[in-house]
């Protein structure tokens, strides 16, 4: 074997996860370079070592290895070959042992990318996942990110709002009878601007019936912002879950239990319902997020299995400036042992993709009961405003030229019908009521 020194990367900063794009896939901009079989040869070396030494589950890691050198041995590394065709086959390999999303080679332009975003971040200390700063190996600390193949939302641009993972803020009332927060990330950003805003919401919706985490778009993050946000669902001191970490300086991996730290709003949000929307796209912190309330049985998960990356990884240096994505410690129930891993967090309401949203509003109405309270003119009231609303937001003409037509000929049979309500119809055809933002004076009527 090839003594090649790996140097860890500060794993401080999340990546935006594209759910769609394979672990393996370059971007447009990545250069290709041509590998020889000693360099090819050199790199999986390098790469064996770093999952000897760092892989979080140590059977798993001696299958991999196993898989590496066999192949060595078969000759699949004697040919030259573009470093973008040998990450393809590497990471094959790897994910055929074992389909872990979080392990794989990354191209030289996207390592140099963790590398450069790593460093900007480096003024934001202690952002790793609750672990003990004493425990820390080589002061490295380390996060809950998303796949090996993902970009970051700095790459890829977006709002002020997108810069801090968060993807929108409302407050809806669709049956115009509960008032319900919502709030919807792309990632956990631990940053104090992200923090800061976060609390400002909250202080937004203490009014709310209930609250929506909306984490179907989520591809992970700090789980420092797991326990951020975990904090203002309980009024006590709660043990979510717990995190077995990478090595330390002992060669020792180390474990650390999460628990909530009740804030000043806790006291109100912990008698407030929760509802909290996955899909397969929703990975590791997020998913953290949503099993720490599911197994604690603080909230109601509603979507699909989520994406099912129930490790936390970092990033290693390999020969020919490449790089690794390996994973190197894992979150779990205590209680049970059992964590997400390949399996995802399962909803406790399965939902189509795209009804989420739909579900968790209609499950809020019934629970709340202010619909059947309804007497039987209030709710022929309640059923038309709703109607016009579904007409509108649906582009749906045909529904709502019948909705005024009905209306006008049921106090006015000889009436005909004014401009005002043929504009209305146009209007609605034409599409407006999609076009348009989804929230129209506080309801928001679609996924």
């Amino acid at each position: 074997m090839v003594d090649v020194k790996t140097y860890p990367i500060l794993a401080i900063f999340t990546l935006a996860l594209l759910m769609q794009q394979d672990i393996t896939a370059a971007t447009k901009n990545d250069a290709d370079v041509q590998l020889n079989q000693v360099q090819q040869e050199v790199i999986i070396d390098s790469l064996i070592e770093v999952i000897r030494n760092e892989y979080v589950e140590p059977k798993k890691a001696k299958e991999f290895i196993a898989a590496l050198e066999a192949s060595v041995k078969d000759g699949a590394y004697d040919q030259e070959r573009l470093a973008s065709s040998f990450i393809i086959a590497t990471n094959q390999l790897l994910h055929a042992v074992y389909p872990d999303k979080h392990l794989g080679v990354l191209t030289a332009e996207r390592f140099a990318l963790m590398q450069e975003i790593f460093k900007s971040e480096q003024h934001q200390p202690n952002q790793h996942q609750g672990q003990p700063e004493q425990h820390q190996s080589n002061q490295h600390q380390r996060t809950q990110h998303s796949s090996a193949g993902n970009t970051s939302s700095s790459e890829q641009g977006g709002s002020s709002l997108d810069s801090i993972g968060i993807a929108s803020v409302s407050e809806i009332s669709r049956d115009g009878l509960n008032q319900i927060g919502y709030l919807s990330f792309s990632r956990f950003d631990n940053s104090e601007v992200a923090k800061s805003f976060v609390g400002r919401v909250f202080s937004i919706f203490s009014e709310a019936d209930g609250i929506i985490i909306d984490l179907r778009e989520c591809a992970g993050g700090d789980a420092n912002m797991v326990t951020y946000l975990s904090n203002f669902f309980f009024d006590k001191r709660t043990h979510l879950l717990t995190s077995e970490f990478a090595k330390n300086a002992n060669g020792v991996r180390v474990q650390a239990d999460r628990w909530t730290e009740p804030n000043e709003l806790s006291v109100i949000f912990a008698k407030k319902p929760l509802k909290i929307l996955i899909s397969e796209k929703s990975f590791s912190a997020a998913e953290s997020f949503a099993y720490g309330m599911q197994v604690t049985k603080r909230a109601q998960i509603v979507g699909q299995a989520s994406g099912g990356g129930g490790y936390m990884n970092d990033f290693f240096a390999l020969p020919s400036n490449l790089g690794v994505s390996v994973s190197v410690g894992r979150t779990f129930d205590p209680r049970t042992g059992k964590g997400w891993q390949i399996v995802g967090v399962e909803p406790d309401l399965v939902t189509e993709q795209g009804h989420g949203l739909y579900a968790a509003l209609k499950s809020y109405t019934e629970a709340s009961g202010k619909l059947v309270a309804l007497n039987a003119e209030q709710r022929a009231i309640y059923d038309q405003v709703q109607a016009y609303a579904n007409a509108w937001y649906g582009a749906d003409g045909d529904t709502m030229k019948d909705l005024i037509a009905a209306n006008y000929q049921r106090f006015e049979p000889k009436l005909n019908m004014p401009l005002s309500g043929v504009e209305m119809i146009e209007k609605t055809q034409a599409g407006e009521g999609v076009r348009e933002k989804k929230i129209y004076y506080n309801r928001q009527i679609r996924d």
